[in-house]
């Protein structure tokens, strides 16, 4: 869907300051479209060159209403899955002679995908609290305790 001159202009407007009250209402942005761009693993950039507007302009209308910002959430989330196949695939295609670039392809998907949906793909870290040489730890209780309340200072 490519916008007509007038939306172009109008959103364009929506951008600043002063075209704020000219602005369209959440539902007269395609949101729908926009997150299936997203689910097929379209980059904002690439989305925002479809509708002719930068990304910022492509957040800010995700961002307008909860509804519209969840559902970017799960497109994203589906676009992580979709680059995990394309990870597996790229796998499975390798050979011998393409080794070198296949990793770069694999390595920068799973980058992507991790920051897509980081609860599923990201590096998952942990803290591991230990006492000395990997023992369980100790647990201490240390009391301060402060000068009696000026009582015994009386000579």
């Amino acid at each position: 869907m490519n916008m007509t001159e007038s939306d172009l202009k109008l959103t364009q407007k929506a951008g600043t300051q002063k075209g704020k009250a000219n602005r369209k209402p959440a539902a007269e942005y395609p949101i729908a479209e926009i997150c299936e761009m997203v689910a097929e693993g379209k980059t904002l950039r690439q989305i925002g060159e479809h509708y002719g507007v930068t990304s910022g302009a492509i957040m800010r209308w995700v961002g307008l209403t909860p509804e519209s910002r969840e559902q970017y959430a799960r497109a994203r989330e589906a676009a992580a899955d979709l680059f995990e196949a394309e990870i597996i695939e790229a796998a499975m295609a390798a050979s011998p002679e393409s080794a070198p670039a296949d990793r770069v392809k694999i390595d920068a998907l799973k980058w992507v995908a991790a920051r897509r949906a980081p609860k599923k793909y990201g590096d998952r870290q942990s803290l591991e609290h230990t006492g000395p040489n990997g023992a369980p730890m100790t647990p201490s209780v240390i009391v301060l305790c402060g000068p009696d309340d000026g009582a015994a200072a009386q000579d």
